[in-house]
């Protein structure tokens, strides 16, 4: 049986370990890396939160903001409303079937469509 060839050039780097305490957020307990953040109970114990599309919650609920999968133009449009990562958001009212979200940030509200909600990732 043959080794198999690598192709000329340097060798691969080492992977490099990062603390976790690297990206926490000292003021929210919450941090995101890549989309992905730890979350501190009322334990004071840190686990991953639970990751969900934003029309998912219920009206009431409350969530953080952990990701946006949207194209530039959605995105830049999103950051104006003030949906960004990291930002705490209140489901208000859900429309009949696929309708608009209305949803709080802080002391703004904001109306959403049902597919543009879907590309933010909210952890609760």
């Amino acid at each position: 049986m043959e080794k198999p060839v690598r192709a000329p050039g340097p060798p691969p780097r080492p992977l490099e370990v990062v603390p976790a305490a690297r990206f926490l957020a000292p003021d929210q307990g919450f941090a995101v890396a890549g989309g992905v953040g730890l979350a501190e109970n009322a334990n004071h114990s840190r686990y991953l939160p639970v990751m969900i599309p934003l029309h998912q919650l219920a009206p009431g609920d409350d969530a953080t903001v952990a990701a946006i999968h949207a194209d530039a133009a959605l995105r830049s449009r999103l950051a104006a409303l003030g949906v960004r990562i990291g930002q705490r958001v209140r489901m208000v009212r859900k429309g009949r079937f696929a309708g608009p979200l209305h949803i709080r940030l802080g002391t703004t509200d904001v109306i959403l469509r049902h597919r543009q909600a879907g590309q933010i990732e909210v952890a609760r």
